[in-house]
């Protein structure tokens, strides 16, 4: 089955980083870019240079609970990472993919997610290096259990 079978919604975070720049600050909401997440695990290394970890004044409303947050890549190698969290208020930086829905679903769509079989599928199917939010929602194969 697919996350959209599965009445799950994909979204690409709307931060654009560079395009709110004057935006980006070293508190405020928390802003979270494809760095921030490794092998399922969440880290904040200290931000160098223009590049925040947190936002204010963004026009749109944060995101809230939880969520698998997946990267989007960057159009050369992909390799899947992604993350279980749950936040109170965070934003989604452009290279991050959201993955939102029903909860007693959502730790077996994240073990499907780390399977062998989705990193075989990601191989051969994702040839420009990028996973968009269309072949995540519709696409990839979601093994249940």
């Amino acid at each position: 089955c697919t996350l959209k079978e599965l009445r799950f919604t994909v979204k690409t975070g709307e931060v654009v980083w560079n395009q709110e720049k004057d935006k980006v600050s070293d508190e405020g909401i928390l802003l979270i870019h494809s760095l921030n997440f490794k092998d399922g695990v969440m880290k904040f290394p200290e931000m160098t240079g223009e590049k925040k970890q947190y936002i204010n004044g963004f026009k749109k409303l944060p995101l809230s609970g939880k969520s698998i947050l997946i990267n989007r890549g960057y159009g050369n190698t992909y390799s899947l990472n992604c993350v279980l969290v749950d936040y109170p208020k965070y934003y989604a930086e452009n290279h991050v993919n959201v993955i939102r829905g029903p909860d007693e679903h959502i730790d077996k769509v994240l073990q499907s997610l780390k399977s062998e079989n989705t990193g075989l599928f990601i191989k051969y199917f994702v040839g420009n290096g990028a996973l968009s939010k269309t072949e995540l929602e519709s696409c990839l194969p979601i093994w249940l259990p």
